[in-house]
């Protein structure tokens, strides 16, 4: 268990970051002072961070397994005092604006610098990061302060965090171009179960679906209790494919769960819902919560047990031109191929129209490419279109 290290020891800090050069860089820098752990992806610095007494974490965002974001949900949301108060400084390449900063500091990070840097700013960063503490680590934590995050039957997330966590994982995704995926679940006939068995054995039922649920997502991935016997969960890096996938495997596993009561066996079944919408046609998470609210609806008033999927399939969704208009990516200097399809295939080019000259010359590459392979014979052509594009 983490706990802080005696005068003469050297403060022990734990690096996570997947790339091996940059891990030796910040050992080299850091070395004559700290005594330094090192962890290849978020998932192995979790661990590490309950077998050693770590008094720092160091960690970069996009890593495999778990990234920084995940991480740093994890830190923020253990049961355990010590983690939940670490100082976790953020190094990441990616902090391209005050935005994003503020994004991560909300998330959990108590200090950020952005790669690349010198060894006077990461040493200032570090020492700042051990002086000060996480913000919140000279509060205990009551309970009153955890109830507005976690729900007390279940231990899980509630909804108001749900909101807050789907708001920002929305915003990661439209800033990294990454799929979002949307699961509302609803125990079937509830009332029903209440009265025949009583409300002890009503709780429990939620507390095992809660279980069931939080059992197959992974770690990054979030699942909260949004009301008495509704639950919802975000899939980060999910499409609607591998959305359908979870949700499918999730009612059958409750199709065969089994729970014993005074003898008898006692099963429920689930109303699953899934919104998977292209992250660009959307503002905000809350209208992706509304999507799979009307298609939990339609499951629920066909008798339960079974998965909604909707009419529409994502590549399907239309939206109003004003709307796209607010997509994150269209204030940013060079908006995303796949969004650029997407968006001609919706019939909006007026849209793509300020960006034809950076798409122009992500595509550029591949078409020298394709040219020098197939032999096409356009040279003269791809040169002059890259004279113009002045590269």
């Amino acid at each position: 268990m983490p706990h802080f290290a005696t005068p003469q020891n050297k403060p022990q800090l734990l690096i996570a970051d997947d790339s091996a050069i940059m891990r030796s860089a910040l050992c080299k820098m850091l070395t004559n002072d700290y005594d330094l752990l090192q962890a290849e992806d978020g998932l192995e610095a979790w661990q590490m961070l309950h077998d050693n007494p770590i008094q720092l974490l160091i960690t970069d965002l996009e890593m495999p397994n778990l990234n920084g974001y995940g991480l740093l949900e994890r830190l923020r949301a253990s049961q355990d005092t010590q983690l939940r108060q670490l100082p976790a400084l953020v190094v990441s390449a990616h902090i391209d604006s005050e935005t994003v900063r503020q994004d991560l500091l909300q998330s959990g990070a108590t200090e950020v610098i952005s790669k690349p840097f010198n060894s006077t700013l990461l040493r200032q960063s570090v020492q700042k990061s051990l002086e000060q503490g996480h913000p919140d680590s000279n509060t205990d934590t009551t309970l009153a302060e955890e109830s507005a995050v976690l729900d007390p039957l279940t231990g899980l997330a509630n909804s108001h965090y749900f909101s807050l966590r789907g708001e920002k994982d929305l915003a990661f995704s439209q800033r990294h171009n990454k799929d979002l995926s949307l699961i509302l679940v609803h125990m079937d006939h509830y009332k029903s179960l209440e009265e025949q068995y009583g409300k002890a054995v009503g709780g429990q039922l939620i507390k095992k679906l809660g279980h069931f649920l939080v059992n197959e997502l992974r770690k990054e991935d979030t699942v909260a209790r949004l009301s008495h016997h509704d639950f919802g969960l975000i899939a980060t890096m999910s499409d609607e494919f591998g959305g359908k996938e979870l949700a499918t495997r999730i009612l059958n596993k409750v199709r065969n769960a089994q729970f014993r009561h005074q003898q008898k066996e006692v099963r429920f079944s689930i109303s699953i819902s899934l919104a998977a919408p292209h992250i660009h046609s959307v503002e905000r998470f809350s209208e992706i919560l509304e999507l799979a609210k009307d298609r939990l609806s339609i499951a629920i008033k066909n008798d339960g047990n079974q998965l909604e999927l909707g009419e529409q399939q994502i590549k399907d969704i239309k939206i109003e031109p004003e709307k796209i208009k607010t997509a994150s990516f269209i204030n940013t200097e060079t908006m995303p191929l796949e969004a650029a399809f997407w968006l001609l295939k919706q019939g909006q080019q007026e849209i793509i129209q300020p960006h034809i000259k950076t798409l122009t010359q992500q595509i550029l590459p591949l078409l020298t490419y394709m040219d020098q392979v197939e032999k096409w014979g356009m040279e003269n052509q791809l040169a002059l279109l890259q004279k113009k594009l002045g590269q």
